[in-house]
This record gives C-alpha cells, structure tokens and sequence, in this order.
C-alpha cells in the first residue's frame, strides 16, 4: 500500500484529498486535527500501522503493520443530506450530538458490512452500535466522532477499522470479544487497497442516504443477535457494573437499542458506554 496506489484506485470516487502514513498513532487523532485545517468534504486519512489507534469505551485498536485497513473519513456536508422531517435543530444539543454519533457509527459500519457482503459474499451482521461480526466474531469497528462549534455542527470524523490479514487478529490477552479477519472468512489472499476501494464505495452511497428510511431499515434488517438474548453489560468509567439478561428487538429511528428483558419489559437503550456479550 502506498499513496500512488491509493489515489490510483480511488481516482474514480468523489474523495477530498488522501493523505497516507506509513506508521502514526491514530488516523482519527489525525483526521480531527485536519478537519479544522482546510479539509474537504470526504478527505481521508490512512496509515499502514498504527501505535495508538482508538477504539470505543477507550479501548486501544490493534493495527501492526501491513495487517489491516485503519482509515479516517472527514465529512463536512452531512446535514445537506438530512430529512428535514427529521429535525436536528429541534433536538437539544446533547441529544443532537448522540443522534449524529450513532448514526454515523452506523454508517461506516453499513459501509464495511455490505463490502463485504457484495465483494466477498460473506454474511457479516452489525452488532450495535459499532461493530462488524462474521459468525459472530469480530472483524471491524467504526469509531465516529463529531464536533460543534456552539450549537451548530462543525464536522465529523469516522474512523474505520477491518482486520484483513491474520496478523491484524489481536493476541488472545488483548481481545474482548472473538475476532477473526477478511483473508481467513475468504480464505484466500486478499488486496486491501481494493478492499478500502470497495468500503469507500459502500460509504459514500449509505452517506446519501443517511437520513432516509432505508438506512434504518438496511441497518435493523442486519443487527446482530436480533431477537437472541444476550448480556447488556454496562460501565462506569469504563469498569463494568451492572449486567442485564435481554433480548435485542432492533433499533429505534433514532439509532438506540430497542430491548425486552425477561420479565417482559420494553427498554430503550441510549447509553453508548455498554456492551453485548452473546449467552
């Protein structure tokens, strides 16, 4: 993977400009510095390796070298796009921020999941709100982040990541859930710069069509463990305290968990600091 390559590839697709390392601590740390420096609409940031690369509820991204695909996507014009019957001006601004968070989380995982569907004819699910599992492992996450200036959006940034090769699959100490890789589930020798090509692809046709009902209704009809019980783990300064048997219904047009516990009671989850773990 190198910059000549990229652009190549990429040529075709309505990109702003791509900026590529070798070797830095976050594509989002990255992403979010140039966003308020001259970026356009859709510029993206890709490293080969990454030291320090985030995930959600401050866990550390797994990304050695020439293993994976770690990029970030900078979106300026999101609310071009936006059902108007659908008002984010109404909403107060905390409740803004979060619908535009999980939103744009399920974006980019819309965006790995039908790649990998349409490209490689696997059956990956989107295990809420940010995941990317194969039979029932891990195999990407999406990381969105959002700033304001006031109370009017500034920009986001959605930071992708795809275990592609064996070596991406974190050591077994440093793995909160199963995960596997795209080369194994293919079982075969993968490109990734075709396989970003094919992401990117999904990314900006889902990033149309953001605020429609298909979105939501691509993204209920794919949720992992849909009508299965699990365990809804939830955390305190990311340590975990309380633990809920429940079983997932799909999600609500604002993007939350819809879930009924075994007594019979409809719950709403909003909370992003919270966990599914399959029983």
């Amino acid at each position: 993977m190198d910059l000549i390559s990229l652009q190549e590839t990429l040529k075709h697709l309505p990109l702003g400009e791509i900026r590529y390392y070798q070797k830095i601590d976050s594509t989002n740390d990255i992403a979010l510095q140039w966003a308020n420096h001259g970026a356009k609409n859709l510029s993206l940031v890709i490293a080969d390796e990454q030291t320090r690369g985030r995930g959600r509820l401050g866990r550390t991204w797994f990304t050695p070298a020439s293993s994976a695909i770690a990029c970030s996507i900078i979106l300026k014009d999101i609310l071009d796009h936006r059902d108007h019957s659908l008002s984010l001006d109404s909403e107060v601004r905390n409740n803004a921020e979060r619908l535009s968070l999980l939103r744009l989380t399920a974006l980019g995982t819309l965006a790995v999941y039908n790649a990998l569907k349409e490209y490689y004819q696997l059956e990956p699910k989107i295990k809420w709100p940010n995941d990317v599992l194969i039979r029932g492992m891990k195999i990407a996450g999406v990381l969105a982040e959002v700033q304001w200036n006031g109370d009017e959006f500034s920009n986001a940034i959605i930071g992708i990541g795809v275990n592609v090769y064996p070596s991406s699959v974190p050591p077994l100490e440093m793995l909160a859930f199963p995960a596997t890789c795209v080369a194994n589930e293919v079982g075969k020798d993968i490109s990734r710069v075709d396989f970003l090509k094919n992401i990117l692809e999904q990314f900006v046709n889902f990033e149309c069509k953001l605020f429609e009902t298909i979105f939501m209704e691509t993204w209920n009809e794919n949720l992992a463990f849909k009508g299965e019980w699990v365990e809804i783990i939830h955390h305190a300064k990311y340590q975990k305290y309380d633990v809920l048997l429940a079983m997932v219904k799909g999600v609500t047009p604002q993007g939350y968990l819809k879930i009924v516990t075994k007594s019979g009671e409809e719950k709403v989850l909003t909370n992003g600091e919270i966990s599914l773990r399959m029983i």
